[in-house]
């Protein structure tokens, strides 16, 4: 497990914690877009390591995915309002 992979889990662990002891629908949706804006960032900071080569392409594809899961999980709990 690489330390992105390492990074991504334990954002996600902390975003469950977070959104089980949330009883509210829009403040699980506020957890949700600071989750979002968090995978854009580091995205985003990953993709300009790997335009000069310091990450490899598997650690963007890595955030990449990361960051679609986050916004498909803001969307799902969007509509279940």
């Amino acid at each position: 497990m690489t330390s992105l992979d390492q990074l991504i889990a334990a954002e996600r662990r902390l975003l469950e914690a977070k959104l089980e002891s949330t009883v509210s629908r829009d403040d699980r949706i506020e957890i949700l877009k600071s989750q979002l804006d968090l995978s854009q960032k580091l995205e985003s900071h990953l993709a300009e390591l790997a335009d000069i080569g310091d990450v490899p392409d598997k650690e963007l594809l890595t955030a990449k995915v990361s960051r679609m899961n986050a916004h498909l999980e803001l969307l799902r709990e969007k509509q279940a309002q």
